[in-house]
């Protein structure tokens, strides 16, 4: 771990400045700080993760800079504070999942700025067990807030329309001009990546025909911890609106990715996420039919699916240098999650490729 201060850009200094002073508001103490993860930085945004140490207690600080493209767009880094300030969401969460328990929130000149308690970024021990009772828990969320006629602002992201522009526009520079390092993650791929790409219109209008609801939409492993009885998601900075069955294809695609899942376990991790996600949302009287959430969840995963393999490329030479660091383990790793992951989400993207006629 470094200090967040060294070597850092002026929207990270201004940053740790202002979680110092929310703080030190009650009681000014004596704080340690360390970097514990950062992504990005450049005129899209980026983030940055801070924990705070004094002889008395633990927080956590998130840095989201802003948007440069687009500054007043409720976009990513502005959302997730909107979300922890707003009380629309408090009341619609289930019994047994939370937000993070946010001690104070600010914006600079150049960030949003969100301190929460230490206690919402533990690491467990995790089964396929515990991802099926988390699943429950995703679908009563989703469910208790189908078709919301009183969303706020910041809840109007529609999953389609973002997952098809980052998905589907990076196929076809991704196959035709892949660079070295993934050749042999695209090469096999790439007819089904391509027909993915060619069939995207229909999936987006299959997918806008079915009912919605406020979503996380950046669900998985290291997004989800449990505190006691309850489980807290973290990390709501895509949230929105999104066809029943979306987050269950994240939890599923995006845990995968990062290798949290064996590969030998992903059918039973699968299985254990769609049966629990069908129970939870049943259990709050949103009755969907089996054929449709399997739909939703295909077309979601074959999206996903697209995502994932081309999300290498999108970033460029220095893909290899940047993932590790983004993830924590060595590139190399991450490749091999990935393909075992592909040959999973194939016969789901085909089921969802046959139903469009793609």
């Amino acid at each position: 771990m470094t200090e967040p201060h060294n070597g850092a850009d002026r929207w990270v200094i201004e940053g740790v400045a202002a979680a110092r002073e929310l703080l030190d508001a009650g009681s000014p103490e004596t704080w340690q700080t360390s970097t514990l993860s950062g992504t990005g930085g450049g005129r899209f945004g980026g983030s940055v993760i801070v924990r705070f140490e004094s002889p008395t207690r633990t927080a956590i600080a998130k840095l989201v800079k802003r948007n440069e493209l687009a500054p007043d767009r409720p976009s990513a880094w502005r959302r997730e504070l909107d979300v922890y300030r707003s009380q629309w969401l408090h009341d619609r969460m289930p019994v047994g999942l939370s937000l993070p328990e946010c001690l104070g929130s600010t914006i600079t000149d150049n960030a949003a700025v969100i301190v929460m308690s230490q206690s919402s970024f533990q690491r467990q021990g995790r089964t396929v067990e515990w991802y099926g009772d988390l699943a429950i828990h995703l679908g009563q969320l989703n469910g208790l807030s189908a078709d919301p006629a009183d969303a706020p602002p910041w809840a109007t992201r529609r999953f389609v329309a973002h997952e098809t522009e980052e998905a589907v526009a990076l196929i076809p520079d991704s196959v035709a001009n892949r660079s070295t390092i993934i050749a042999n993650v695209i090469d096999p791929w790439g007819p089904l990546l391509k027909r993915i790409a060619v069939a995207g219109t229909q999936l987006v209008n299959a997918l806008s025909s079915f009912p919605t609801g406020l979503h996380h939409l950046d669900v998985f492993s290291r997004n989800a911890t449990r505190v006691w009885e309850r489980f807290v998601l973290i990390d709501w900075a895509y949230t929105g609106l999104a066809p029943l069955g979306c987050d269950a294809a994240s939890l599923v695609a995006v845990t995968a990715v990062h290798g949290d899942v064996p590969a030998g376990r992903l059918g039973e991790f699968h299985d254990e996420v769609t049966d629990g996600y069908t129970a939870g949302l049943r259990s709050v009287g949103v009755n969907v039919p089996a054929d449709d959430l399997r739909f939703v969840a295909d077309a979601a995963l074959a999206l996903r699916f697209a995502r994932s393999l081309t999300q290498p490329h999108g970033i460029g030479p220095t893909v290899a240098p940047t993932m590790t660091a983004a993830i924590g383990r060595p590139f190399a790793e991450e490749m091999k999650s990935w393909i075992s992951l592909a040959h999973h989400l194939k016969p789901s993207a085909e089921r969802a490729l046959a139903s469009v006629g793609g």
